[in-house]
Order: structure tokens, then C-alpha cells, then sequence
């Protein structure tokens, strides 16, 4: 092999590894970030990241607060065209959660715009909590508390439950959230992503939670572990919504196969 092929390939390997570094401190730092609002019991929190494999073109202006908005908005719409091709009766998964939690009121951040009902604690409700993240380079990234109010009152003893539905809408709408600031950023790379559960540290074990006749409860047999291992995907440039939902599916089956569900029909 040549010696301009071989700086070629380690150039790539060497952007590879940057991009999975980069990935993981995003992972890292949103899951320190949500953990220090639920400090008063266990929560389990899906974290979401994606990150363009390629830098944007250096013409491309930093998003607005206008395109954040319309990047928001259109995610959801996106989110909802894959939950239906995903999920024969969608609207058992409940309401979308960005539009339903979220405002579309994005706020400057450290290079990105955030969208949040945590942080604030003259604005706090007993909501489930959101955060989500349009970095100015094209990252994407999401959390979504799984454990808000999963069971009735008289099922104390569940100590950190995790809602299926509640995930499976999370990873879709991330993955559609993804793809759509990537389009307005004008950017034609592959996304790498992951997608991972996390709560702070504690003997409970995450316990799957779903609908029993229209009634939420612990999954019968299904396994409880303590830690759960992340899923990792790949965002097609030029994807439309069936290979959209492909990855979305990949995704949220990565992290139910672990607990030994599988996505609802």
C-alpha cells in the first residue's frame, strides 16, 4: 500500500476515534447534568447522542434561534410519520414527548441552542423531564426521564421502574430530531449515535414497565439488570423515513432486547 494511502486510512481511523471520544463526553456530561435533578430518588434517564461523522462546511452560518425553532417543529412532524410506520397503534405510546413537554423555546447555550423544562427551579412541575441540545457543529442530543409516575401509587415497591412506551417514543423522535438539524445544517455526512440508559448509583435494578390491558405495569418475566449497555447506530446521509425508522427501531430494540422485550407490533 502506498505510503499517501496508509496517512489516508489513519487519518480516518484517527477522526473515528475523535468522533466516538467526542460522543461519549456528551454522554458523559448530559447524564451528569439530569442525574443532579432527580438527586432525591432513583430515576432512570435515556440519554441520546449523535454526531456528524464529517465537520459542516465552513459556509455554513451557525443556526439561529428561528432555525432551532423550525428544526424542533419539524423533527417532531418527522417523529410522528416513523412512530406510525414503526407501531401499529401508535397512540398507546401516549402523547410525542417534545411537543407535548416542551414549548419550541429554545435558548442560547455554549455553542447550541437548548431546549429544557430542567434547570429552572422557579418554572419546576411535576412533568417528566426533557432536555434536548442542537449544537451549532451538528450534534444532537436528547434525555428523557423513563421513570416519571410509571406506576400507580400502590406499587411503591418498584424502586426504578422504566416505561417501554416512554422509550421507544424517545429514540424515535431523537433519531427524527437528528436527521432534521442535520438537513438544515446543509451537512450530506453519516451520523454516529448512541443511546444508552443511565441512573446514579444504587442497588435497584432497572425494571421494565408495560401496558397490561391498557394498564401500566411490571413486565411479567422480563429481566431486571442493574446496568444496562449502550446501542450504537449510524445515520445514513440522504436517509428518507423507512431507513429513518430502520435505525430508530435498531436503536430502541438495542436497549429493550437487554431486559428481554421486543418493540410492540
Amino acid at each position: 500500500m502506498a505510503e499517501h494511502q496508509v496517512a489516508a486510512y489513519r487519518d480516518r481511523f484517527r477522526r473515528q476515534d475523535a468522533s466516538e471520544a467526542a460522543l461519549e463526553r456528551h454522554v458523559h456530561h448530559t447524564t451528569d447534568l439530569v442525574l443532579n435533578e432527580s438527586a432525591d430518588q432513583p430515576t432512570a434517564w435515556l440519554i441520546f447522542a449523535a454526531r456528524l461523522s464529517q465537520p459542516i462546511p465552513r459556509t455554513v452560518l451557525q443556526p439561529t434561534r428561528p432555525m432551532a425553532k423550525l428544526v424542533i417543529e419539524q423533527g417532531s412532524k418527522r417523529a410522528r410519520a416513523l412512530l406510525n410506520g414503526a407501531v401499529r397503534m401508535p397512540r398507546l405510546l401516549g402523547p410525542q414527548l417534545i411537543p407535548d413537554l416542551l414549548s419550541n423555546d429554545p435558548r442560547r447555550g455554549l455553542r447550541r441552542w437548548v431546549d429544557t423544562n430542567l434547570f429552572v427551579p422557579a418554572w419546576s412541575s411535576n412533568r417528566r423531564g426533557v432536555l434536548l441540545e442542537l449544537h451549532h457543529d451538528g450534534t444532537v442530543v436528547t434525555a428523557v426521564d423513563l421513570s416519571h409516575k410509571a406506576l400507580p401509587a400502590d406499587r411503591p415497591d418498584v424502586e426504578l421502574p422504566v416505561i417501554s412506551w416512554v422509550l421507544i417514543s424517545a429514540v424515535f423522535e431523537a433519531v427524527a430530531l437528528a436527521h432534521e438539524h442535520r438537513q438544515a445544517l446543509h451537512s450530506e455526512a453519516p451520523m454516529d449515535v448512541q443511546a444508552i440508559v443511565q441512573t446514579r448509583a444504587t442497588t435497584s435494578r432497572f425494571t421494565p414497565v408495560v401496558l397490561d390491558f391498557g394498564r401500566p405495569d411490571v413486565a411479567e418475566r422480563a429481566r431486571q439488570p442493574s446496568v444496562l449497555e449502550t446501542a450504537f447506530g449510524e445515520l445514513a446521509p440522504f436517509a428518507d423515513d423507512q431507513t429513518l425508522g430502520a435505525t430508530a427501531r435498531e436503536l430502541t430494540e438495542g436497549l429493550l432486547h437487554q431486559v428481554g422485550l421486543d418493540m410492540p407490533d
